[in-house]
């Protein structure tokens, strides 16, 4: 089989449930890396130095997802179900970047296979979202623990949201 045999809509199917789950496995490490800063920034509301949420962001976004994992039972003092399913999470990113295209590749040619592959993603994709969202809570709870109101958190998203979006386009203006 030849790159020409690919049915260019069966492939586009499955290279967009792959490229969604590659996405919501990278947002599991960016929801792990603001449950650190939130923790952080919970622990630190009473001391007189405050502490630099970017540099502490910025050193864990340069950490493995199993560093991050690793660290998170010891500093995060998260139920060990969590962990179990933050390990687990670990795992099929591993399998998702390190070895689904061995798996998978030809997945381009055949429909059985691509059907296989693609609910294999989707289940990895529905593990990654409900261990995020379980992630975002505690750090949406952790933030609350410093008496800021949900209301002011969700604003804070919001304008972060806002001026990263802002940066980003100016800086790719050409």
């Amino acid at each position: 089989m030849t790159m020409k045999n690919i049915d260019d809509e069966a492939a586009e199917r499955f290279l967009a449930q792959l490229g969604l789950t590659v996405f919501t496995a990278q947002a599991l490490e960016y929801t792990m890396t603001s449950l650190f800063a939130a923790t952080e920034l919970a622990n630190t509301t009473h001391e007189p130095v405050p502490i630099d949420l970017k540099e502490l962001m910025d050193a864990r976004y340069r950490q493995t997802l199993g560093t991050l994992i690793r660290e998170a039972g010891h500093y995060l003092q998260l139920d060990p179900d969590l962990i179990e399913d933050l390990e687990d999470a670990l795992h099929e990113r591993n399998w998702l970047i390190h070895h689904s295209y061995r798996e998978f590749a030809p997945a381009s040619f055949d429909d059985e296979l691509r059907d296989i592959a693609i609910d294999k993603l989707k289940r990895a994709r529905k593990m990654f979202e409900e261990v995020s969202d379980t992630i975002g809570e505690i750090t949406i709870s952790r933030i609350l623990e410093t008496g800021v109101s949900r209301s002011e958190v969700m604003k804070g998203i919001e304008k972060a949201t806002q001026e990263y979006i802002k940066e980003m386009l100016s800086e790719n203006a050409t």
